[in-house]
């Protein structure tokens, strides 16, 4: 009997060599445990994290889709948002995402934030769309969230003292929120 439970898939942020570093490994543990399938692999050009070799991979070898729901750190929240453009999704679980260049010659050469964004069809796609960030990230504003999460119409939750989510070992908002919706 197939799982009525969907499976998560974790899309990391650029600049990474490994997918298994504190909250994303236990996460990923924990919602094995509880039944959920799970993709947590490192994705292709991993340290630039450039569209041309993302988008295809999400679709040729996760072959993401409506049972799915994406999971987005930071770039990978971008790449999320890109994919449901396309593709219809479960739902969308954005950590630390962002939508703009940010200013940045390496977001501008990854290629996600080329071109006007189809938030209507991107909310047409995903069931649910939650996003987790903090009140002092050091490379996201607190504007740039407040306007993703109006574009995306997104339940928001904001974490005191978070920064990029980068250095925890646990994170048990995003993992209650998982559990409590997709269960």
């Amino acid at each position: 009997m197939a799982s009525a439970k969907p499976r998560i898939v974790y899309l990391h942020g650029d600049g990474v060599s490994v997918w298994a570093w504190g909250w994303v490994a236990r996460l990923q543990r924990e919602l094995a445990a509880a039944g959920f399938p799970t993709f947590f692999e490192l994705f292709p050009d991993s340290i630039e994290a450039r569209a041309k070799y993302w988008l295809p991979f999400l679709r040729e070898h996760v072959r993401a889709g409506e049972r799915d729901v994406l999971l987005g750190w930071s770039c990978g929240s971008v790449a999320a948002l890109r994919y449901a453009e396309q593709q219809r999704v479960r739902g969308l679980v954005l950590v630390a995402p962002y939508y703009t260049d940010l200013d940045s010659d390496v977001v501008r050469n990854a290629g996600w934030v080329r071109g006007p964004w189809d938030w209507a069809r991107i909310r047409a796609h995903a069931d649910q769309i939650a996003m987790f960030h903090s009140d002092e990230d050091p490379y996201i504003s607190q504007t740039e969230f407040t306007e993703l999460a109006r574009h995306l119409e997104a339940q928001t939750f904001v974490l005191p003292g978070a920064g990029h989510f980068g250095d925890q070992d646990t994170f048990p908002e995003l993992t209650n929120y998982i559990l409590r919706t997709y269960a």
